[in-house]
């Protein structure tokens, strides 16, 4: 139990287990699974933030302000998180069960809204042109049912970004596994990931269980899927290491 704390990054002392210890004993695990969570389900995750205006007259406008610049944080990373759901959607063969043709017709309609003029797309909507944005955007309007030539030209102006910036496979890692796990990208062309990291010495700075908490979980997820996809390939490293200057938002290091 403490190594499983440990690897998580939480702290583990002897006192705390044995407290944890004596109020599960005896007890049913399905009660217990149960009783967790209701109480999960009463905690907030996600939504808009509420602005509540606060006392007085002297500092009206701050609730507001702080109201619009949390939604615009929001709309930001809004653009990348829809083309993750449209590929997992699309995978697991559920688009059209979920997704109306309505929506669909919206999610498009707000993806070709936030084009740059240079035909690609940002990581979030105010950011510079990326292989990453351009190409997540470009399959996600497709899978959507848009066509080569939609979009009033949009579409045919991605496919240009992307060819005239050397193609998709010099999309960035997490962009090459999406493609992967969309059928579009060979596994081979990744670089490995080994799950056996995960049994490291915590103490080493390159564990998983020392890395921020939403690194370590899609950390945890991509090395899951190498474990299955890469077992009988070969890594291409060649293509596993293309990417972009554009597609960075910070250069690579050696240790990269």
């Amino acid at each position: 139990m403490k190594f499983v704390w440990l690897a998580v990054g939480a702290e583990a002392d002897d006192d705390r287990i044995e407290l944890l210890l004596s109020e599960v004993k005896g007890k049913d695990i399905t009660e217990l699974i149960a009783a967790g969570r209701e109480k999960l389900s009463s905690v907030p995750s996600g939504g808009k933030t509420i602005a509540v205006a606060a006392p007085g007259g002297g500092a009206g406008g701050a609730a507001p302000e702080a109201a619009v610049a949390e939604s615009k944080k929001e709309e930001k990373v809004e653009e990348k998180e829809e083309s993750d759901d449209v590929i997992t959607l699309s995978v697991t063969g559920a688009l059209n069960a979920v997704l109306s043709e309505e929506h669909k017709k919206e999610m498009c309609r707000y993806i070709y809204n936030h084009q740059n003029q240079d035909g690609g797309w940002g990581l979030h909507i105010e950011g510079p042109s990326t292989m990453f944005g351009t190409v997540l955007s470009y399959v996600t309007l497709r899978l959507l049912g848009e066509g080569a030539n939609d979009g009033q030209g949009a579409i045919e102006r991605g496919r240009t970004w992307i060819l005239s910036h050397g193609s998709a496979t010099a999309i960035t890692s997490w962009g090459k596994m999406w493609l992967s796990v969309l059928g579009a990208f060979e596994w081979s062309g990744n670089n490995p990931l080994p799950p056996e990291i995960w049994l490291l010495p915590y103490l080493l700075p390159v564990h998983p269980g020392r890395m921020w908490c939403h690194c370590r979980m899609t950390l945890t997820i991509v090395l899951k899927l190498h474990a299955y996809a890469l077992l009988a390939h070969k890594c291409i490293q060649e293509t596993a290491n293309s990417c972009i200057q554009a597609g960075t938002y910070s250069p690579s290091n050696i240790a990269q």
